[in-house]
């Protein structure tokens, strides 16, 4: 395992730092990048607020203190 991590490790920063590089990138890609790294962050950002809540309200269930089935059966 460790043998791997080192070859992982070696590979990736051969990728990252090559010796030559033949590419042209234009202004437009770097707003296409940015505009990729914005919108991961706000997904990311409302799924947090969404689990967040969703815990919450497990959790309030959990500590409300009523038996819903009870509530059921005084209703009917």
């Amino acid at each position: 395992m460790k043998r791997f991590g080192i070859i992982l490790f070696f590979s990736s920063v051969m990728i990252a730092f090559p010796l030559t590089t033949y590419a042209y990138l234009d202004p437009g890609t770097g707003s296409y990048i940015i505009q990729v790294i914005a919108g991961a962050i706000l997904v990311g950002g409302a799924g947090i607020v969404y689990s967040w809540n969703s815990l919450k309200a497990k959790i309030a269930g959990l500590f409300s203190g009523k038996d819903k089935k009870a509530e059921e059966k005084k209703s009917r």
